[in-house]
């Protein structure tokens, strides 16, 4: 298999790189710094291979992605990609991202939008910007209070 050359559709950082509302404790100088990394191919292939060759663990011990995806198939956000912003309604954003993980199913919890991003949910003091980017992407927007009420659904 032939590997795909990094540019800005296949480097994961790019897209932070317009973003003004930036991962918490990751900065402009970090995110310039992964970009550079990014489009060495020597270094994203060798990333790749040592990502593969470590197995990840939680408190409950090792994940299993054939055990994890069947666990998840019957979970309404099941292999997407959310994102949120502003605040959820009596839950930390860490809290919230968990919960669309392991009660709802989702795949990531980035805090930066994409063509990949599947949902955005958006609390009380949102980003207007990113509100305006997900809709320009295509990105469907879900107030957080249905997403409170989802999750005491499901």
């Amino acid at each position: 298999q032939k590997q795909q050359e990094p540019n800005d559709s296949t480097v994961p950082f790019a897209a932070l790189q317009d973003e003004t509302e930036l991962t918490k404790g990751i900065g402009p100088v970090l995110i310039t710094s992964l970009c550079s990394f990014a489009q060495e191919k020597e270094l994203v292939n060798a990333a790749r291979s040592l990502a593969e060759a470590i197995p990840v663990e939680t408190m409950e011990g090792k994940i299993d992605d054939d055990e994890e995806e069947s666990a998840n198939s019957n979970k309404p956000w099941t292999g997407w990609s959310v994102v949120f912003s502003g605040t959820i309604p009596d839950m930390s954003r860490n809290d919230a991202q968990n919960k669309a993980k392991k009660v709802l199913g989702a795949k990531a919890t980035p805090s930066s939008l994409s063509k990949s991003t599947n949902l955005m949910v958006a609390g009380a003091k949102a980003s207007p910007k990113k509100i305006d980017r997900a809709r320009e992407l295509g990105v469907t927007v879900m107030d957080a209070n249905d997403f409170v009420q989802l999750l005491s659904e499901s």
